[in-house]
């Protein structure tokens, strides 16, 4: 125990080594919310074509991303991974896959990397959004997606998402995303105001509204159905529709 827990410290020094300098979020970090510059010792990596980290090449850090054993392993090859950026083959796919790992601090540092990494991932991650079988990996990838949820394209992948996934944790997921892009998510205030509205999912309603908050002003036409929310019968949904509507009403 005392092994792993030493392994995944060193591994947790390394990510951060890797990424700049930056250190992993605490639980009261936003999922999504990370520097989008991409450090200089990724662009290098990238700009060469490849390379290795430690000795080793990309193609050993993507397969012990896939196939290590334990969370130290996984999140190492992270690191690694983060390292090399994103213009080398199989590096983002990777960290994609990743993102529905059952260890958090995989996820997470997954989620940062991907982040980082830069709106130039963002038709990969759409994709993935669209299609990929794995409900994890597209709940990850909406968090990840909410960086630039003020980009035509993203936004809309969102939005289809939040209404359409057959997948409620997708689906709030996607609200929790746009919660991230702030004012930036303004064109999808009626894809929100229809899930605060219509949605099953208590997650959902109440990312909604938060989401509808972060928008502010820009989100008014949604406020007859926030006042509507104040009376959900969840306290989470309701609270979130009464926070939503101070900021919306500024």
């Amino acid at each position: 125990m005392r092994r792993n827990l030493g392994l995944i410290a060193g591994a947790m020094s390394l990510w951060a080594l890797a990424c700049g300098g930056a250190s992993l979020p605490d639980d009261n970090t936003p999922p999504a919310a990370a520097s989008l510059s991409t450090d200089a010792s990724s662009a290098q990596a990238s700009s060469s074509g490849g390379g290795e980290f430690m000795g080793q090449p990309v193609t050993h850090w993507i397969e012990q991303l896939d196939e290590g054993e334990d969370a130290a392993q996984r999140t190492h090859a992270v690191a690694a991974l983060a390292s090399f950026g994103p213009g080398v083959d199989g590096v983002t796919e990777a960290l994609v896959a990743a993102l529905a790992d059952n260890e958090m601090l995989v996820k997470t540092g997954a989620n940062r990397t991907l982040a980082r990494f830069g709106p130039a991932v963002a038709p990969l991650l759409v994709e993935a959004l669209d299609g990929n079988a794995d409900a994890a990996v597209r709940a990850g990838v909406a968090l990840v997606l909410g960086n630039w949820a003020g980009d035509t394209d993203v936004n809309a992948a969102l939005c289809r998402a939040l209404l359409r996934d057959d997948d409620a944790a997708v689906r709030a997921a996607a609200a929790r995303g746009l919660t991230v892009g702030g004012a930036d998510a303004v064109a999808a205030v009626a894809a929100l105001t229809e899930a605060l509205k219509e949605d099953e999912s208590t997650a959902v309603r109440q990312f909604a509204a938060l989401a509808l908050g972060r928008i502010g002003p820009a989100a008014a036409e949604a406020i007859p159905t926030l006042e509507a929310a104040e009376q959900d019968p969840e306290r989470s949904v309701a609270n979130a529709a009464r926070s939503a509507l101070r900021q919306v009403r500024q």
